[in-house]
């Protein structure tokens, strides 16, 4: 395990580059495990690691803390200073739970950049315990690909029409192997992402 000499933005940890992550859940059967390998393939090819995008992980993060206080120029520099260099698939799941406020924070540019690690984040942690951090981070990528708010959709509209065949059997997966977030799953397919709307890349404003 490589650790570099960054932190993360939670306290008393550091940020892990991604070479030892585990692999698809033991608790899936054999051809569960096949298919979430293959997942993680595709997403690896279709979620380019560069252009790096403007707003970082860690930035994200520290725009959350933005809605109580106000965030210097010099400390949103310094948080870009420690992760605006990394590419996707370099973040370890240790360092995407340690900055998953983050997701719900992250531009549209850099949603579609970082969206490749947290739908490969899920699908190793599809088992994750409901209860746990990590449990935690799986339900907000779920809901980061099935909520339709104005706000959201502005961020699915960044995606490439690979992404997007990348969300469809994420999605697909969710509903066949996660008893918890398989209704919503399969109601985003059903609702949006299966239809022409999801490949358009202008928004239709809900009132």
């Amino acid at each position: 395990m490589r650790l570099t000499l960054r932190s993360t933005g939670r306290a008393g940890t550091r940020l892990q580059l991604g070479a030892h992550r585990r692999g698809p859940p033991v608790s899936l059967n054999v051809r569960a495990q096949v298919e979430a390998i293959e997942l993680v393939a595709a997403i690896d090819r279709a979620f380019p690691r560069e252009p790096l995008p403007t707003v970082s992980l860690r930035q994200a993060v520290l725009a959350d803390q933005g809605i109580s206080r106000q965030i210097t120029d010099q400390e949103w520099e310094a948080e870009r200073q420690l992760d605006g260099q990394l590419h996707w698939s370099e973040l370890s799941d240790e360092s995407l739970v340690a900055c998953r406020d983050g997701l719900a924070h992250l531009t549209e540019e850099s949603f579609a950049y970082y969206l490749g690690a947290f739908l490969s984040f899920a699908i190793r942690n599809i088992d994750a315990n409901l209860v746990g951090l990590s449990g935690e981070l799986l339900g907000s990528v779920v809901f980061s690909v099935t909520n339709r708010s104005n706000y959201n959709l502005g961020r699915l509209k960044r995606l490439s029409d690979a992404q997007i065949d990348c969300v469809i059997q994420f999605l697909a997966f969710v509903s066949q192997h996660s008893e918890t977030h398989a209704s919503a799953a399969t109601k985003a397919l059903a609702r949006y992402w299966l239809k022409p709307e999801a490949r358009r890349k202008t928004v239709v404003h809900v009132p």
